[in-house]
């Protein structure tokens, strides 16, 4: 009698737990779809979210590069339109990285061209050719300006 008691105790908690499994089993792929789906869209907010900190993070390099290029076009000896267009140059630079991390590719492409000035106005080597690249850079500085903070608000 006692055993018959166990195996029936048995067979209960063991028709239970495939029962609980068999259920388990029919929820799972319904609860894994809609955990992969939440995961996804989690994904996606995030890889926006950064690429919407990227293009902010490239508008600000662009009022940088505004400000470098503009002091290089006033400055009054070829060691400070160096130095300004140097300044200048790098802030390109980081414009153009943080454009093509967030897609924004006409941002990238006019970021390329100020550092190319800039790059001309800081190699260059007397004053007259410096003004003139400082000059274009300024110009392309402006555009990136606009360039820039669409892209920002994508």
């Amino acid at each position: 009698m006692k055993h018959l008691l166990v195996l029936i105790c048995l067979f209960a908690a063991t028709g239970c737990n495939s029962e609980n499994k068999e259920r388990n089993r029919q929820a799972g792929p319904k609860h894994e779809k809609a955990k992969l789906i939440s995961m996804k869209s989690t994904k996606d907010n995030a890889i926006e979210t950064l690429r919407k900190s990227d293009c902010s993070k490239s508008a600000e390099a662009a009022e940088s590069a505004y400000k470098y290029a503009n002091k290089a076009l006033n400055a009054e000896s070829l060691d400070n339109i160096q130095d300004n267009s140097k300044d200048a140059m790098q802030a390109f630079g980081e414009a153009r990285k943080y454009a093509a991390k967030c897609g924004c590719t006409r941002t990238n492409e006019v970021a390329d061209n100020g550092f190319m000035f800039s790059k001309k106005a800081y190699q260059s080597g007397n004053l007259r050719d410096a003004l003139n690249y400082a000059q274009e850079a300024r110009k392309v500085a402006t555009a990136l300006l606009v360039v820039s903070d669409s892209c920002s608000y994508k």
